[in-house]
């Protein structure tokens, strides 16, 4: 089996966290960006470093493990994996990527792990899906998100024997309102409600 190649160096003038690991998983070499987001990130680089087992770092994560194992023993031809990695200042998610690498001959002799920082593109998901599943006009999860969560709730109540309570809310004359002072005074007016009703409720409510 061939020797581990020892030039990398292309591999520092990248931004993305990348390390080699070889059929056992030890770590053989880590670019830049790997050493410096663990040393400014309260991590020791000696525990995630070349001579240390990249198991060992995500031994909590079966499915990562499992997944890497699988890229060694050709089993799958890459493997990936979303996760959120939050500093007490800002949020910020990653992904996983992990490839295999070969000999000339075509056996496996180690792994490529890249750990890209995906937050930008998050955090924008995450906002198309409070879009969806929010009313403009008040705030409110909107008809969508209610018929999906009673759907669960109900579900939840069957299968464990417990109570639910619904409640049905109407707004008195509110025709009158929009008759009297305008659509836009009876936007106000849903509004006002809106307010009340996510200050009188509790989150799981």
């Amino acid at each position: 089996m061939e020797e581990f190649i020892t030039d990398y160096s292309v591999l520092d003038s990248l931004l993305d966290n990348i390390s080699i690991i070889d059929l056992n998983g030890f770590i053989r070499f880590t670019n830049e960006s790997w050493i410096r987001f663990a040393m400014t990130n309260g991590g020791n680089p000696n525990n995630c470093g070349i001579g240390t087992n990249y198991f060992d770092a995500c031994k909590e994560e079966n499915t990562v493990v499992l997944g890497i194992r699988q890229v060694l023993t050709g089993r799958i031809l890459s493997f990936q994996y979303e996760y959120p990695c939050h500093s007490p200042s800002v949020k910020r998610w990653f992904l996983m990527q992990t490839a295999p690498l070969y000999t000339s001959s075509g056996e496996i002799y180690g792994a490529v792990i890249s750990h890209i920082n995906i937050t930008q593109r998050k955090l924008l998901e995450l906002q198309l899906e409070e879009l969806a599943i929010t009313d403009t006009l008040t705030s409110l999860y909107n008809r969508r998100y209610f018929n999906k969560k009673l759907k669960q709730e109900l579900a939840h109540a069957n299968r464990y024997n417990h109570s639910l309570s619904l409640i049905l809310l109407d707004i008195d004359h509110f025709k009158k309102i929009n008759d009297t002072y305008g659509h836009e005074a009876g936007d106000r007016a849903i509004r006002e409600i809106s307010f009340v009703l996510l200050d009188c409720t509790r989150e799981k409510d």
